[in-house]
């Protein structure tokens, strides 16, 4: 929580405006906390100050100002004075600039020097405390099953000339936080109490930028048993039912959807198409719906929503088309395997349909450039908790389907002497490989030094000595044109490589500027390819048939800062592609030609 103190005095007849200042902070944060992460929190923060004035004639000080935050709920002031008095104080709106668009609570003090003691040493103290009621959600809390509900505080103090210490104030089964282990990588802290202790490792293993936290609880030294996928789904429902169906606006909510996605067919296929590319997407964090979609009729009004919002509109489009649509949470950072249920484990939401096998096929609406029945890429392999009231259940989203890659042969080698054959699937199991490397021993041997030769039917698309890094906390990125690639590391090394020619002249000139090469990490690797078979006449005209041979892989950009691209993948199998299939194929075409122009930062956030 920051707080911010303006302060000053007005200096008169040469009299030294401030000589002292502040001297300590101190916050104390008071936590409930239920079974589910729901947290209620009462935070205050107490600036405590000093001033001492020296030999003087001044009989009065100046007006000074102490500006509350704009966010505090309400303030208590207090003071102590030595030798000096209060003439005045008065509580009044005060804001620097009249343009602001927030004014926050000020007090105004006038403090006195009696005429007797103006020439001793006087000291004057104030202490000033913001208070701040809310609710929020307490990252990766576990309540022990057998309580309800936790309650403790903790106070902070901060002087001003030291660091940070921590004094931990029990409410509740003598609950003490200690810190074992500090470095630049790991934080352990040790949970005491009577019956209860737990064990807390915070590690940020890539360059400070992703925490994990991993908790182990035990009670009457046995393992506590969490919050289970059934009891936290019954509670997230029950309170979805409370925030989305009173709505007295709009009381037919799901003839509304209909009218609003205006179905061409009676699909969750038509619904999906809507929602993704014609609902704008936004994240949004509104009181109460931090963890929950708003009504229907809320998100129609706005025109866009949130990942919340839109799976909460293809949730009701599959009861609309008779499909069995659950809503489901997932968290797309690099997470230990789910051992608990906590809302504040998740940071996004998507649907998981479910098939007449019992397994599940995964949309999510905010990926409006993947076609239904694709999953972002971020989210392949990720654990999810399907909100099934009948089968709640902890997932694993399954990667895209890599039927329809093309797989290739080419010859790797370590230099230019020797040469090693190996075959390289371009599908979903190599998207999440950071180097490139062949099954071979020889490559195993030496990893570092990785190059390899496209062999048909491309003409020399060759890659020499390309070292490619498998540190996670070094991210590489490739870019490649038409003469040369160039393999960038975090710390600006490049390393060249040879040239090549890759397209005839007739296609170079629109080819040129969507030939990108990336790899991006820590969460993911990201790769595109855009190969064209240049032995087979292309255009992009109607008139001309589209080559034979043409794929597209097309990976992710992700990274640990919320990074994403817009995903486009083309895949047609070696036979010739049908004439029918022409349109669909150069408007897909033309959209990954845009691919490098219109990447985008998005943040999704589910709490």
């Amino acid at each position: 929580m920051r707080a911010i103190l303006l302060l000053f005095v007005l200096s008169v007849a040469g009299f030294p405006a401030w000589a002292g200042g502040i001297i300590e902070y101190k916050s104390d944060l008071t936590l409930e906390i239920n079974k589910y992460g729901e947290g209620r929190f009462d935070a205050s923060l107490t600036q405590k100050a000093s001033t001492r004035f020296e030999k003087s004639d001044v009989k009065r000080i100046q007006p000074f100002q102490l500006e509350v935050p704009y966010y505090s709920s309400r303030y208590t002031f207090k003071a102590e004075l030595n030798n000096w008095s209060v003439n005045s104080g008065s509580i009044r709106k005060y804001t620097e600039d009249p343009s602001d668009s927030f004014l926050s609570d000020g007090l105004k003090i006038f403090v006195e020097s009696p005429e007797e003691v103006a020439n001793q040493q006087n000291e004057f103290s104030y202490e000033l405390t913001y208070h701040i009621s809310d609710s929020g959600f307490i990252p990766m809390v576990v309540v022990p099953k057998r309580y309800d509900r936790v309650l403790f505080s903790y106070t902070v103090i901060h002087p001003a000339n030291m660091d940070v210490s921590f004094n931990i104030t029990p409410l509740v089964d003598s609950l003490k936080w200690e810190v074992v282990r500090k470095n630049d990588k790991k934080v352990q802290l040790i949970i005491h109490a009577r019956n209860l202790s737990a064990e807390t490792r915070v590690e940020w293993p890539f360059n400070n930028q992703l925490a994990f936290v991993h908790t182990e609880l035990t009670a009457n030294g046995r393992p506590v048993n969490p919050v289970t996928p059934r009891a936290f789904t019954k509670w997230y429902l029950t309170g979805l039912k409370k925030r989305t169906t009173d709505d007295p606006r709009n009381t037919d909510q799901m003839d509304s959807l209909s009218r609003w996605i205006g179905f061409k067919e009676d699909t969750l296929k038509s619904a999906y198409e809507f929602i993704t590319t014609k609902v704008r997407y936004m994240a949004d964090m509104s009181g109460g719906h931090s963890h929950y979609p708003h009504s229907i009729s809320h998100i129609i009004r706005r025109g866009y929503g949130d990942c919340k919002d839109k799976a909460w509109l293809l949730y009701n489009a599959g009861r609309l088309t008779g499909k069995k649509v659950f809503l489901a949470l997932v968290n797309t950072d690099p997470m230990p395997p789910l051992k608990s249920v906590s809302v504040n484990q998740f940071n996004h939401m998507i649907n998981a349909v479910l098939n007449e096998d019992g397994s599940y096929q995964f949309i999510d609406g905010t990926a409006r450039h993947l076609r239904y029945g694709q999953i972002p890429g971020s989210l392949e392999g990720k654990q999810v908790l399907v909100l099934n009231p009948d089968k709640p259940e902890i997932v694993t989203v399954p990667y895209n389907d890599a039927s329809s890659s093309l797989s290739f042969s080419f010859t790797g080698h370590i230099d230019s002497l020797k040469s090693v054959p190996g075959t390289v699937l371009l599908g979903s199991e190599y998207q999440r490989r950071v180097k490139l490397l062949m099954e071979t021993k020889q490559m195993r041997d030496s990893p570092d030094l990785v190059g390899f030769i496209l062999d048909k039917p491309l003409r020399s698309l060759t890659f020499s000595n390309l070292k490619i890094q498998d540190s996670l906390d070094k991210p590489i990125a490739l870019q490649a044109n038409l003469s040369s690639i160039l393999v960038q590391s975090k710390t600006k090394t490049y390393y060249p490589v040879n040239q090549f020619t890759v397209f005839d002249v007739g296609i170079a000139d629109r080819i040129k500027d969507s030939l990108d090469l990336f790899l991006s990490v820590p969460s993911s690797i990201s790769i595109t390819y855009h190969l064209i078979d240049p032995y087979q006449s292309m255009a992009m005209k109607d008139s001309v048939s589209i080559v034979n041979e043409i794929f597209t892989f097309h990976a992710r950009i992700q990274s640990g800062n919320g990074r994403v691209s817009l995903n486009q993948e083309i895949r047609f199998r070696k036979d010739h592609v049908p004439v029918a299939q022409k349109q669909e194929f150069l408007a897909a075409t033309n959209q990954f030609f845009k691919l490098r122009k219109r990447l985008f930062t998005q943040q999704r956030i589910l709490p």
